[in-house]
């Protein structure tokens, strides 16, 4: 990379991870939510997160989107992620009054909340610290880090990470060894959040959920603390209004299931549905080709 390329690309991720995401706490929300969908629209921020989504969705979903605004909420869906930080961090009262709920958190402790990797999340991990929970969010440590590929992402990054570890009461969880990790967090009354669409393609899986005629392969962790280890569950999603810029949390009942096909069914399910209702929402557009599989005749 020369050297004005990598000005260009910091000034331009200052924007996208400072700058254009502070305007949510220092302007009134309906202000700032459309300049963002000016922004969204109109300009180059952001562009990266919307590269080669639109083509992806309409192959395994099998509908046309109109271009124009499926790049503008594909957009404005990583934006908002970027800026609910900030929002969490200096306006927490204000990011509970973009809250819309339907159903409620278990009266349970003890228990697993599974979700995907869709819409603004970081409402819902502070709406439950909020109501007496200790959520753990469970992730993925990136092989590359942040700071290979842009020195201000990584300051982001890091500060979100920490603000994170504040929420879980110390520290989240990371996969790779986090097995027992969990099952002494829900022992200690602790929730921790999966999202069990987690590709699993780098290694051999038993497990696939069924979606939109393909195989999808998951990991095994979640299926065994469900099914093995008995613990109760949560399906939820949260989702953006693209007109409003409110925040729809859904809260399914509590569940729990000792078969684990049954469980894939369940979670195959509502995978579907979920991402059906509003494509523009999941964040693994553009690297899905890569992870649906055709089913093969044995």
């Amino acid at each position: 990379m020369s050297f004005f390329s990598y000005i260009f690309r910091e000034i331009k991720n200052l924007f996208e991870f400072y700058i254009i995401p502070l305007l949510v706490v220092i302007l009134p929300h309906k202000v700032s939510f459309y300049i963002y969908k000016l922004i969204c629209r109109y300009t180059f921020f952001y562009n990266k997160y919307s590269n080669d989504s639109l083509q992806n969705a309409e192959m395994f979903l099998n509908r046309k989107f109109e271009n124009a605004l499926w790049i503008r909420n594909v957009k404005l869906l990583f934006l908002y992620d970027i800026a609910d930080y900030w929002l969490a961090t200096l306006r927490p009262n204000k990011m509970k009054k973009l809250n819309i709920f339907k159903g409620e958190w278990a009266n349970n402790n003890n228990l697993l909340l599974l979700g995907l990797h869709y819409g603004p999340g970081y409402v819902m991990l502070m709406d439950l610290k909020e109501k007496g929970y200790s959520p753990h969010f469970v992730f993925v440590v990136p092989k590359v880090g942040y700071k290979y590929q842009s020195f201000i992402e990584d300051k982001y990054r890091k500060a979100r990470v920490k603000h994170l570890n504040n929420i879980s009461g110390g520290s989240t969880i990371t996969t790779g060894g986090g097995y027992q990790l969990i099952l002494d967090t829900v022992a200690n009354k602790g929730t921790p959040i999966i999202l069990y669409d987690a590709p699993k393609y780098e290694t051999e899986t038993k497990y696939y959920l069924q979606v939109f005629g393909k195989k999808y392969p998951v990991a095994s962790g979640f299926i065994n603390l469900v099914c093995k280890e008995g613990i109760d569950f949560q399906l939820y999603n949260v989702q953006l209004d693209f007109e409003t810029g409110m925040r729809k949390i859904t809260i399914s009942d509590l569940k729990i299931y000792d078969c684990e096909e049954k469980l894939l069914e369940e979670l195959s399910s509502y995978f579907e549905k979920v991402i059906q209702s509003s494509p523009e929402q999941w964040y693994l557009w553009r690297q899905s080709s890569g992870l649906f599989q055709e089913f093969k005749d044995e």
